[in-house]
């Protein structure tokens, strides 16, 4: 996702969302044949019931914009909760923090691209409810990432504090691992479902696993 010098409007970079289930290398150096070992099950009936609504998470204020019912960025599609998937945003001009990604997915103007929730150094913008598909693992329409995954996207905007993005994204990855009782292994990369380098700064940095002993640390249970 690129957005203008004017930081008033938000321009696809790359779609992430629905493409296809093998990536040949990713943009880090790595070598890689990608494609999927497993399968995600199909939605069904037995989708997961959403966490109870709340309006900061961990001191951090979390603001619900979500994207219209009906928008091709929206399918609507129930879902089981299984991964909780971490990106970052791409986006280096300035202004792109997470109530500019908001206006984005809100306007329709992504495509089919969508995630969950953007996170940058002071707020948390929700954009799906968790319980719906959206788009942004690259792993295609039938993907467990796409299928079962939330998708948090990381600000990288110039003037923002991307250690307090990275604690804050940790907060609530906590959040969401105890609200649907899942395991710190069940924390992902971009990169694990398409091959993408992707949450791109935390793996050039070699801050996964520091990230990982965050969310730990935070976790309630």
């Amino acid at each position: 996702i690129r957005m203008d010098a004017r930081a008033d409007t938000v321009k696809l970079e790359e779609a992430s969302g629905e493409p296809t289930e093998k990536s040949e290398h990713s943009s880090s150096g790595d070598s890689l044949q990608y494609q999927h070992t497993s399968r995600a099950p199909s939605p069904s009936a037995n989708y997961t019931v959403e966490r109870p609504k709340v309006d900061s998470i961990d001191g951090i204020p979390l603001t619900v914009d979500l994207i219209p019912t009906g928008s091709e960025g929206r399918p609507g599609t129930k879902r089981t909760v299984r991964y909780v998937v971490i990106h970052e945003t791409g986006n280096t001009d300035p202004g792109t923090g997470a109530s500019n990604h908001a206006r984005l997915l809100a306007s329709g103007g992504n495509g089919s691209t969508s995630w969950h929730y953007t996170v940058d150094d002071h707020e948390i913008y929700q954009h799906l409810p968790d319980n719906e598909v959206g788009w942004h693992c690259g792993d295609g329409r039938e993907g467990p990432g796409n299928l079962t995954g939330l998708g948090i996207e990381l600000c990288v905007n110039p003037e923002g504090d991307f250690d307090s993005t990275f604690d804050n994204a940790a907060k609530l990855t906590a959040y969401l691992l105890d609200a649907y009782d899942l395991t710190l292994e069940d924390v992902r990369q971009h990169y694990d479902f398409s091959g993408k380098n992707c949450p791109e700064q935390i793996r050039q940095q070699n801050r996964w696993e520091e990230f990982l002993d965050l969310v730990q640390t935070y976790r309630k249970d």
